[in-house]
């Protein structure tokens, strides 16, 4: 009778231990996306080589990426100043890169992100890859003698909702232009 009894208050702590366990709070993140920059691939290139970018996230409510099925209204052309603005409006771009030397805009799409468990909000890391790097240096075509050039990005993520990231800035990625 006595080990009987031990054994239910024994069962009862424990069930009460996963119970406390179980009801701790649930991680929370603004609804807005936050990133924060993790690594460059590169730090010097030649032209019309890529560089790939780590970055981690969070998000409070989990809705990164474009829908599955969903088209781009705007096709992604770097320096377009319609289509530049217009990535903010259209649901698929959810990765901005701004070009610091010359202000233009690059737009990528993430993966749909499903949330997994019962809280909806996320934390990860995206990596994603620049288009070919090119010489903006003025008055020099990619010769003997023209200078490097330096390309600093600000990059923003964007969720479903239209919530734009804090802008992170990469280091400078150098460009062998000769």
């Amino acid at each position: 009778m006595f080990l009987q009894k031990a054994i239910s208050i024994c069962a009862i702590g424990l069930l009460i231990i996963l119970i406390v366990q179980c009801n701790k709070n649930p991680p929370s993140h603004p609804i807005e996306p936050a990133i924060e920059f993790k690594s460059a691939s590169a730090e010097k290139v030649n032209e019309y080589d890529t560089v790939r970018f780590a970055l981690t996230f969070t998000d409070g409510d989990a809705d990164l990426g474009a829908s599955s099925g969903s088209q781009a209204k705007y096709q992604s052309q770097p320096c377009d100043l319609y289509s530049d603005t217009s990535y903010f409006k259209d649901d698929f771009w959810s990765l901005i890169l701004l070009d610091h030397r010359d202000s233009c805009l690059e737009a990528k799409s993430l993966p749909f992100v499903t949330p997994q468990g019962k809280y909806p909000a996320i934390s990860g890391e995206i990596e994603f890859t620049t288009s070919a790097l090119a010489c903006k240096v003025r008055n020099c075509s990619p010769a003997p003698g023209c200078p490097d050039d330096t390309l600093v990005y600000t990059v923003f993520i964007k969720d479903r909702a239209g919530h734009l990231s804090n802008g992170v800035v990469t280091p400078p990625i150098i460009i062998n232009c000769n």
